[in-house]
């Protein structure tokens, strides 16, 4: 597998602080299992956070620290440590996620949200952001929408094309609130993704505004 695009470093870094919400640290941690560079990165910074910490000889230093939603992730990274094992050929679902969830991708409970477009929402602590696993036919188009603060999207199987490039199995889509975007499944098989967002996506459209809460988009 070649992983060209990867999670911005300030997400990394947040990523290795313990400071991204449950939903976006979820979708790191799994990028982190399919990519060893992303993995040598943040055991780089958790190095040197360590080493800015042991510097501060006993200072009391109160950390934000927030729960991560897949807790069997949190020391992939951690310097010394091998590399998990890589998931069975035909699964599609990381590791890390499929140990949170407690199944793999044939036990997806799938609920139809649109022509083409398959949608599981993970439940997460309070708080922890919105987290939900994305199932598009080739061909299909997404509603155009833009998000309410930073959104991590991490290819699992197929690809698909927007406005910001075109992304395949293992890749990360790093947004933040200002870009809009119209994703579109590409290839000949299913495009399925994790979706991770400080909160709910903001739709273009305002009936669609108004029928998300209905419609659980």
């Amino acid at each position: 597998m070649t992983i060209r695009r990867h999670p911005r470093d300030e997400t990394l870094l947040e990523y290795a602080a313990g400071t991204l919400v449950s939903a976006l640290s979820a979708v790191v941690a799994c990028h982190l299992t399919l990519c060893p560079r992303c993995r040598t990165e943040v055991a780089r910074m958790e190095r040197i956070g360590g080493a800015l910490l042991g510097s501060l000889k006993g200072e009391v230093i109160a950390l934000p620290r927030l729960e991560r939603a897949v807790a069997a992730a949190q020391a992939i990274s951690s310097a010394g440590e091998e590399p998990p094992a890589p998931p069975a050929p035909d699964a599609v679902l990381p590791r890390p996620l499929a140990r949170y969830l407690g199944m793999g991708i044939g036990a997806i409970p799938w609920k139809k949200v649109g022509p083409g477009v398959r949608q599981f929402k993970v439940k997460l602590p309070s708080r922890g952001g919105d987290l939900r696993l994305l199932s598009v036919k080739p061909g299909v188009a997404l509603l155009h929408h833009g998000h309410y603060g930073s959104e991590l999207t991490l290819v699992l199987a197929g690809a698909y094309r927007d406005e910001t490039g075109e992304y395949h199995a293992g890749e990360v889509v790093d947004l933040d609130e200002e870009t809009e975007h119209l994703p579109r499944a590409i290839g000949t098989e299913p495009c399925i993704c994790i979706i991770a967002g400080e909160t709910h996506p903001r739709y273009s459209s305002l009936k669609m505004r108004m029928l998300r809460p209905f419609l659980g988009f």
